[in-house]
């Protein structure tokens, strides 16, 4: 059997498959023979590899005998002579014998490898698709279809194409995929070769295109924000922006893309699934296989016959899609195929979002891919898509190669190289005594915030201010983009091994608690409300005012505060809200200040005088005095350490990275500042802005509609009024928006859609690291008065009266607390952390220990709780309890008062 045989030759042969081409392979060669537009190129046949399988994941590189990598080569250089390049750019994808069947496509489960240019990387690609008939997922996906014990093995052939140089691309279905509607065929397309759309990367275009009349009609122009470019690795890269919103086909070539999956489904003889580039006028097609996932009951193939029967002995789940309670269309075939959770990162309930709100979502889930980019992560990032105004995840999870592997993809040995390049640079500055936050990310943040926070964009003519809000939407991607990419090494790590070391205490949170109580962004924000607090104080008018007033009607008329006392606040206010200082501070929960909804600091000044109310009441003495005692109570544990260490080596080794440690620390919290809130804050700032202009301008009745616009609407409203007579269909527009919102907020969601989620791996018997079990440890067992327990936060003991508060975790509101109460919630984030000092106790049902509130309680010796379940439920407001938190756990318990009221049982 030949070992490279070319399409256009197997085209001529009057059985193509005995050739060995597989099913990809095999089709190509029947379209090129039908006389279709299908790209030079050869292929090299299942039987020329070796015989056995192919090694499996994990197992040594996969490597090609140098006779057929000889032979590879020499056919390469023939493609290229063909083309006129010496060596032409090439698409290298895999054509299993098992592939393209009516039962099962294997669509993506075998490896394709695009932009491949070069003898020896057309081999190392070559190898690896060929390797890629022995992975895991393809033969996760033979069990799931059935087809996993088929009469004869599945073999592979491997396909070497010329790499078309697309302008546009995508896929297009003979019936369509959702309905398995056969009178009409769904073409989708985006900028860039198809890999793209096949992906997900972009929100594609979409025709429907009449079976009979071939009358096409654009569904659907989507925005396109990113392409993939015809060169070595089909990188990434940005779409300009006058063509990320305009449609990348015409009617007529729609039609050409149309008639070429009409010609593949008389060929194939069932419903067809193509995959298609455009080049100028000239459409080519890539690749035909047979729908396989058609609605039960659709007519699946052109003579009418029913859908394929099930493989028998297939059971489990069915896949969640389209339905009466909750319609929806998906963005492309290949994720009905996948899982797909519903859930909001921010840690509230999944809702109906605003339009706008979605669009920055969708650009906060891209940086967990970006990111990876730089660090060269493991396994394929996260995916988002939107669904009846909702966000659903699909979770791929991590793929780690093995150890020593070299791959054979260019693509993954590109990822590998910058994998290990990113962990030695941490590793490098961790050596030094450097953390990568300080080193790298806050030069840059501090930067960029200070050039958009010097921008006044109400004074903005429209163009710039649409400019402005383009560069606040690309910095907050940048932002949070640094969020994630960060190297392992840290010298908080190398400090608690020192501590390990020299004390024999394996615990790392208790090391980790010594690196604590150092100056940072949450501890100045608190010095800060202390300061205005004490200007108050000494001012009995000032004091007054303040506590009887409404925060933001205070804050709407600063300059009515009374004498002295008042021009001091504005002065030490003003300040503080420096964007250097906390006026970019914005949040709600956990410190993940990506809802946009939220203001900072400096644009709404009354969150802060709402804080300093708090303050008011207190002790401020005995508060500072209290932090006073927390440090010193570490700087006398840290001496005693020092003190039992002996040898004058070890201990300037364990003080280095003690230093070390602490400003890793620091810089940890710092960065909730300098990235999460300041991007967040300026975001926010840079679309109210965007809202107050169009209300201005009667574009919309009220500033706040602006999130009722898609995100490339907002920028089309700002820019329309450059024009002589701005567009008045905006308020429309903002109508039927909020009309959708509440059709969409009747359905009934599902917690999940499309596949059945994948069996959940095994957990080791041996406990998970950081669990906390009181009875392993050999520490007090559960007080039997305890109403409610959980982890510990930060230790003490305090009693008070149990406020619950049940905002959301997108409320920006302060809560309602008083000194003595002990706070009581679901959880709580950043904008919360400074109330810390002004309560006796925090209790969370969720969250850990190093969140930014309980970094505050530790500070100020305030106990807290975390991973109280149920406490929402079993405390009662008003109820007095005692809060005790040891260095493991803590418990809230009924006071004397309390149990002697309890009704006897």
């Amino acid at each position: 059997m030949e070992a490279i045989i070319w399409l256009d030759e197997a085209a001529q042969a009057p059985d193509n498959d005995s050739h060995g081409l597989g099913g990809k392979a095999g089709t190509l060669a029947r379209l090129v023979a039908a006389g279709l537009p299908v790209p030079p190129g050869f292929v090299v046949s299942a039987g020329a590899f070796p015989d056995g399988r192919a090694p499996a994941d994990g197992e040594a590189p996969v490597t090609l005998p140098e006779a057929l990598a000889s032979a590879v080569r020499e056919a390469y250089a023939a493609l290229g002579r063909r083309a006129g390049e010496t060596d032409p750019l090439v698409a290298v994808r895999s054509s299993g014998t098992d592939e393209d069947q009516a039962e099962a496509s294997f669509a993506g489960q075998y490896e394709t490898v695009l932009g491949v240019r070069g003898a020896e990387d057309v081999v190392s690609a070559v190898a690896h698709c060929w390797g890629s008939l022995a992975s895991s997922r393809a033969a996760a996906y033979r069990a799931h279809t059935g087809t996993g014990a088929p009469a004869a093995a599945p073999r592979m052939a491997v396909l070497v194409q010329e790499l078309v140089a697309a302008e546009a691309a995508g896929v297009a279905y003979s019936a369509d995929p959702m309905t398995g509607e056969r009178s009409h065929l769904v073409v989708s397309a985006a900028w860039g070769l198809g890999r793209s759309v096949a992906d997900g990367e972009v929100e594609p275009d979409s025709w429907r295109v009449q079976r009979d009349t071939l009358a096409a009609e654009q569904a659907r122009v989507g925005h396109k924000v990113s392409r993939r470019r015809p060169a070595p690795g089909a990188p990434q890269e940005a779409v300009p922006t006058a063509l990320r919103d305009a449609p990348c086909l015409t009617g007529d070539q729609a039609q050409a893309v149309a008639r070429l999956a009409l010609d593949a489904e008389r060929l194939l003889g069932v419903s067809a699934d193509v995959e298609w580039a455009r080049v100028g006028e000239t459409i080519w097609l890539l690749q035909a296989r047979p729908i396989t996932a058609l609605p039960a009951g659709a007519k699946g193939t052109p003579g009418g016959e029913g859908a394929a029967p099930q493989p028998e002995g297939q059971t489990g789940a069915q896949p969640v899609g389209s339905t009466s309670a909750f319609p929806l269309e998906w963005p492309d075939a290949a994720a009905a195929g996948l899982h797909w959770t519903q859930r909001a990162v921010d840690g509230r309930a999944p809702e109906v979002m605003p339009p706008l709100e979605l669009d920055v979502r969708a650009r906060w889930a891209r940086t967990l891919a970006y990111a990876q980019e730089i660090t060269g992560g493991d396994g394929e990032p996260p995916r988002v898509i939107e669904v009846n105004g909702r966000q659903y995840w699909h979770y791929t999870g991590e793929a780690p190669a093995a150890a020593g592997r070299v791959p054979a993809d260019p693509r993954e040995r590109g990822r590998q190289h910058r994998r290990d390049t990113f962990a030695r640079l941490g590793e490098v500055l961790c050596e030094q005594g450097e953390n990568y936050l300080d080193a790298v990310t806050f030069p840059e943040m501090r930067q960029g915030n200070q050039k958009l926070a010097a921008v006044q964009p109400d004074a903005l003519p429209p163009g710039d201010l649409a400019q402005h809000l383009e560069e606040a939407l690309r910095w907050f991607e940048r932002g949070w983009t640094l969020h994630w990419a960060r190297p392992r090494a840290t010298p908080a790590a190398r400090f608690v091994a020192s501590y390990k070391e020299v004390t024999g205490d394996g615990d790392r949170d208790r090391g980790r608690l010594l690196l604590l109580h150092e100056p940072n962004k949450m501890t100045e924000a608190v010095d800060g409300l202390v300061a205005l607090a004490r200007i108050a104080q000494a001012h009995p008018d000032l004091r007054e005012r303040l506590a009887a007033g409404e925060p933001d009607e205070i804050a709407a008329h600063l300059d009515t505060l009374p004498g002295e006392g008042g021009a001091a606040f504005r002065r030490e206010l003003a300040a503080l809200l420096e964007p250097e200082r906390q006026g970019l501070r914005s949040g709600s929960s956990w410190g993940v200040e990506q809802n946009q909804c939220l203001p900072g600091w400096r644009d709404e000044p009354h969150l802060v005088i709402d804080l300093v109310r708090r303050y008011l009441p207190l002790d401020l003495d005995a508060l500072e005095a209290g932090h006073a005692a927390v440090v010193a109570e570490r700087d006398e544990t840290i001496d005693r350490i020092r003190e039992g260490i002996a040898d004058a080596t070890k201990r300037e080794r364990f003080d280095f990275w003690l230093k070390a440690g602490r400003r890793a620390v620091r810089a940890q919290e710092d960065h909730n500042y300098f990235i999460d809130s300041a991007t967040t804050s300026l975001l926010h700032r840079a679309i109210s802005a965007c809202g107050r202009r169009l209300a201005e301008a009667g574009c919309m009745e009220q500033a706040e509609d602006v999130w009722w616009l898609r995100e490339h609407q907002v920028l089309a409203a700002v820019r329309s009024l450059d024009a002589p007579e701005p567009q008045q269909h905006w308020p429309a527009l903002v109508a039927a928006h909020k009309a959708l919102h509440v059709w969409q907020q009747s359905l009934t969601a599902p917690e999940s859609l499309g596949a059945p989620p994948p069996p959940k791996k095994e957990r080791p018997a041996a406990e998970p690291s950081g669990t906390d079990t009181t009875k392993d440890k050999g520490e007090a067992a559960e007080p039997t008065t305890a109403l409610v327990s959980g982890q510990a936060g930060a230790p003490g003991t305090r009693s008070g009266r149990v406020r619950v508060v049940r905002h959301d975790a997108d409320d920006a509101d302060v809560p309602d607390v008083q000194p003595g109460d002990v706070l009581v919630a679901r959880q709580a984030g950043a904008l919360w952390a400074p109330l810390a000092p002004a309560v006796a106790a925090v209790v969370l049902e969720v969250g850990g220990p190093f969140m930014h509130i309980m970094a505050v309680c530790r500070e100020f010796g305030i106990p807290g709780i975390v991973n109280a379940k149920g406490a929402t439920q079993a405390l009662r407001e008003g109820q007095r309890v005692t809060v005790r938190v040891d260095a493991t756990r803590g418990w809230v318990l009924a006071t004397e008062a309390e149990t002697a009221a309890a009704p006897s049982m």
